[in-house]
């Protein structure tokens, strides 16, 4: 108890007005993280370099894991994003998990048909850059929140992702994404 009320008070006071968000750490200490989610997370920590911007707009995929009191973190669910431009030259960010598909919903899906489902008109949240990571702020406006960090992975075309989510038990995900072919 006494490390996830430091992981959550360091996320907290981390987000400052006009401060550079933290970049995340020690989520899988404790043994809190299934095998699977260790090893994205490894991935994750040792990765220096933001996600590559230069074919935006694209569509990312692939597998999550969840961990918080309702969720089997060792169970695979999906993620399926949207990273499109903004008129100002931005980057904006929108998406979906699926939680029960036994295979991945959104893979292969056209930047076109992600605009259609999950872009909304007017929406000028943006993501920001920098030196290591991605991140976005899904929910500015709202006093319970959720945050993502992304870097590059590895392999080419792939995306890891670490998401928060504020409000109740300690909750993130961790995802392997991958960007579609179109």
């Amino acid at each position: 108890m006494k490390h996830l009320i430091l992981v959550v008070l360091s996320l907290v006071t981390s987000f400052s007005v006009g401060a550079e968000p933290q970049f995340p750490k020690n989520w899988c200490m404790n043994d809190k993280c299934s095998p699977q989610q260790k090893e994205i997370w490894q991935q994750f920590e040792v990765s220096t370099q933001p996600p590559d911007w230069s074919n935006v707009p694209f569509v990312m995929s692939g597998s999550c894991y969840h961990t918080g009191s309702i969720y089997d973190n060792a169970f695979e669910h999906h993620g399926g994003f949207l990273i499109d431009v903004l008129d100002d030259d931005g980057m904006t960010f929108n998406g979906r998990f699926s939680f029960f598909a036994k295979q991945n919903p959104y893979v292969g899906m056209p930047v076109e048909e992600a605009r259609k489902q999950w872009k909304k008109e007017g929406d000028k949240r943006r993501v920001e850059t920098y030196p290591t990571y991605g991140y976005f702020d899904a929910t500015p406006q709202y006093e319970n929140k959720i945050w993502y960090w992304m870097r590059k992975g590895t392999e080419p075309g792939q995306i890891l992702m670490a998401t928060f989510f504020s409000g109740g038990d300690f909750r993130f995900a961790l995802c392997d994404l991958r960007i579609n072919e179109e």
